[in-house]
């Protein structure tokens, strides 16, 4: 299966960015992709939340980032092994995966210690402190499974033993070492056997494939004695039996792990100390499996552009993921790609006016819900298509729109617009960071943040706070001018307040700067088309200045 694909708009996204993510995420899913995620990065605004809330549908998911992630790298499922199995089943397990190491688990899938393959080499180097000579818990069903071996006798329960000893010395010697819960590894020395059996052996093994006298079989069920045949020879037999151990016993507890929401970066440096990194949910429960090996090359993460494609307007990460498409209405700018993409910029008022073509092209219906996101979000970009960025596509659009919703258009534009200006309750640094882009020519950066309102009254009352905030913004973030362009709809006027260089955006705007910071621009709505044109000839005038 394919990864998902993430359609976004820019920081600080208006209702154009907002609901072009769904209406493209939409098309795409229409159109046959399996994964597609219509997401945000910032904050809805109240008329893109009015909207939204109009028309019943759910908003973009907000992600921080489209860095690559564990769970764009780890393998699932996880392939685990239990407390209880074998050394000899996990070894097998590690050789049919090709993997250096692997989390045990519980009966619940909890993370309870990792294997790893040296872990093989120090057990049979003696480092782990088990061995035939000593104490090592075994069961019947590991233990035969280990050796490939065939059970003559089951005996009496429980099949449980943690004490072995090969069955080499005399008579005497091995007399002294029967034990309750204990094993005797023995060749065909019938007089051995008879001997530890009547002695209260727990259980015998005997090895090479030796045929098992009748008189000790039948001696073996009445005493209740475990009788198993090995076809191997004494000291591969006794190997096999150390593979037949839980690997509880030999696993590192201390493990490292990860979430599958953390960054690759912050994980990748574990990956020097341990060979495999599980991956575990709240409750430990393992989900994936991380391998050096596996994070080689990282699966990015694939993402559409719209209403954007400017580096700083866009998305944490951008770099790290796999950029598939643009959709887009502003200037093509500083986005770069290291394949083709599908790329579709026109000079229309809306990004939704261009997804609104495409759904025509593609000869796919537009549902009602999504028909009355993207008029509105055509209606606030083009402020009623009094601004100087609208054109008849746009409105074209909007008519057919309008239709398929069911509302009517002029109604739809006033209560929007009157979402948007419904500022009573935002604070001055709120106001300015609702909607502002950053550029950047050369050595200079811009911000330029912009509010549109039928209630322009009530921003001109925070005019001084609103110029207090812009100070701390210019110095915090270094900015060579902070620009706030306040729309008054009502009666299609700008004024527009400066912070930093005032002068010179003054001689840019051919206007007269009023009270050292304001600027009066009649018939000026755009920020696109009107304002962020202006940067090079602000930027000339303050490197002349300087």
């Amino acid at each position: 299966m394919s990864k998902a694909i993430y359609v976004i708009g820019h920081k600080k996204p208006d209702t154009d960015a907002i609901c072009s993510a769904i209406a493209y995420a939409h098309l795409l899913q229409a159109m046959g992709e399996e994964q597609v995620v219509p997401a945000r990065q910032g904050e809805l605004r109240k008329e893109t939340e009015y909207l939204l809330n109009r028309f019943s549908v759910s908003p973009p998911t907000y992600i921080k980032d489209v860095k690559v992630r564990v769970d764009d790298v780890m393998m699932v499922p996880a392939p685990t092994v239990n407390l209880d199995e074998s050394l000899y089943d996990v070894g097998r397990m590690l050789q049919e995966r090709d993997l250096p190491a692997q989390p045990v688990v519980d009966d619940d899938g909890r993370l309870c210690g990792l294997v790893q393959v040296d872990g093989f080499a120090r057990l049979f180097m003696g480092d782990v402190g088990v061995s035939v000579t000593e104490e090592i818990p075994l069961n019947m069903a590991n233990l035969v499974r280990a050796l490939g071996g065939k059970v003559l006798n089951e005996g009496n329960g429980p099949h449980q033993w943690d004490r072995v000893f090969v069955g080499t010395m005399s008579l005497e010697t091995m007399v002294r070492r029967i034990e309750p819960a204990t094993i005797m590894v023995i060749g065909d020395r019938t007089d051995a056997q008879r001997t530890a059996i009547e002695r209260g052996i727990s259980a015998i093994i005997v090895t090479g494939d030796a045929p098992v006298a009748e008189e000790i079989l039948e001696l073996a069920r009445r005493q209740g004695v475990v009788l198993i045949l090995s076809r191997h020879h004494t000291f591969k037999t006794v190997q096999l039996l150390n593979l037949s151990v839980p690997v509880r016993h030999i696993m590192e507890e201390d493990v490292l792990t990860a979430e599958e929401d953390e960054l690759l970066d912050d994980a990748r440096p574990f990956l020097a100390r341990q060979p495999v990194l599980p991956v575990i949910d709240p409750d430990r429960r393992v989900i994936g499996l991380v391998s050096r090996s596996g994070i080689l090359r990282p699966s990015r993460r694939r993402v559409v552009l719209v209403d954007h494609n400017e580096r700083s307007q866009s998305i944490e990460g951008l770099e790290e993921a796999e950029m598939v498409g643009i959709i887009d209405h502003h200037r093509v700018y500083d986005v770069r790609t290291n394949a083709p993409i599908y790329l579709r910029i026109e000079p229309l008022g809306s990004t939704n006016t261009i997804i609104y073509k495409l759904y025509r092209e593609n000869m796919i219906q537009i549902p009602r819900q999504i028909a009355g996101i993207m008029l509105g979000a055509i209606l606030i970009d083009t402020v009623m298509f009094k601004s100087p960025t609208s054109t008849d596509e746009d409105r074209r659009a909007a008519e057919v729109l309008a239709q398929r919703a069911g509302v009517d258009l002029n109604e739809l534009g006033r209560s929007v617009l009157a979402a948007a200006s419904d500022i009573a309750e935002m604070r001055p640094r709120e106001l300015l960071l609702s909607d502002i882009k950053e550029f950047s020519l050369g050595d200079l950066r811009f911000a330029i943040s912009s509010v549109e309102t039928i209630n322009a009254s009530a921003v001109a009352a925070e005019r001084e706070q609103l110029l207090a905030e812009m100070r701390v913004m210019q110095r915090e973030r270094g900015y060579a001018s902070v620009i706030l362009v306040v729309v008054d709809i009502a009666h299609e006027r700008t004024e527009v307040l400066v912070e930093g260089y005032e002068g010179e955006v003054a001689e840019a705007f051919g206007r007269i700067l009023e009270e050292g910071h304001r600027l009066e621009l009649p018939g000026v709505v755009s920020r696109k088309k009107q304002v962020v044109p202006l940067l090079p000839a602000i930027r000339s005038a303050i490197h002349r200045a300087t």
